[in-house]
């Protein structure tokens, strides 16, 4: 009698555990969504709060602010050579139509897919009125910032015109 005990025990157990089992590998493609969604929201919210500050520190040439940023997932990447800031991360969510690009505000998105993965991409285009470099005295190299933990604090300042045939305020941004 105690063993035919133990193993109904055993069998409801292992039941379930298989029950349990099903319902993870069934909810975490949607999980895995909500995450990637909330990822990219929150890298939109971040990079308009980033235009703000760079929008404010071009009104007055010598000053300079710092902002907060988190990167959770994906890279944010600092373009002096095309006067962009780009945020690309890799997902299994269609945040948009794929291969068609959208504007929230100053933000272009473009979602594409490839290989079964799902990169999208947001960006700003500073080609006019602000040249963004990455080094205080000439363009500069590409900035990448990578997923941290930690967040990154970044240094935006306005140097004024780079030269004078050119009006465009030149934004220097740092990350120390």
């Amino acid at each position: 009698m105690k063993a035919q005990t133990w193993v109904s025990v055993v069998i409801y157990t292992l039941i379930s555990l298989a029950i349990i089992s099903a319902l993870i590998i069934a909810t975490k493609p949607k999980i895995d969504e909500a995450r990637d969604k909330f990822t990219i929201n929150y890298m939109i919210n971040a990079m308009n709060e980033l235009d703000t500050v760079i929008n404010e520190v071009n009104d007055v040439i010598g000053t300079r602010r710092s902002l907060e940023l988190r990167i959770s997932r994906g890279e944010l990447m600092i373009i002096p050579e095309d006067d962009m800031i780009k945020y690309s991360i890799i997902t299994n969510f269609k945040f948009s139509e794929p291969n068609l690009i959208i504007t929230i505000g100053k933000i272009n998105l473009l979602t594409t897919e490839s290989k079964g993965k799902i990169q999208t991409e947001l960006w700003i285009n500073y080609s006019t009125p602000i040249n963004i470099t990455t080094e205080p005295d000439k363009e500069g190299m590409n900035l990448t910032l990578s997923a941290s933990s930690t967040p990154y604090n970044i240094w935006i300042e306005n140097l004024g015109p780079s030269s004078t045939e050119s009006p465009n305020n030149t934004i220097y941004i740092s990350v120390p």
